[in-house]
């Protein structure tokens, strides 16, 4: 099958302008994507981690409690 693709379809293509994107970027659009940095890999965290971790959350947590209870 050949034709274009309002031929192939039967509709009409629009434009991506009125949608506000232009073929070059704007250089308010260069130095905004200059200046992302890139992501940074996640490091999974082993157990040993993350078992601190949440003796460090209970920990804050048994604290928190333990002062309200006292504060009333």
């Amino acid at each position: 099958m050949r034709g274009t693709a309002q031929q192939r379809l039967g509709t009409a293509m629009k434009s991506n302008a009125s949608a506000g994107f232009n073929s070059k970027p704007s250089t308010d659009q260069r130095t905004a994507v200059a200046s992302v940095k890139p992501i940074e890999e996640v490091k999974e965290k082993s157990e040993e981690e993350n078992f601190k971790e949440m003796e460090e959350e209970v920990h804050r947590l048994l604290e928190s409690c333990a002062r309200l209870k006292v504060e009333k």
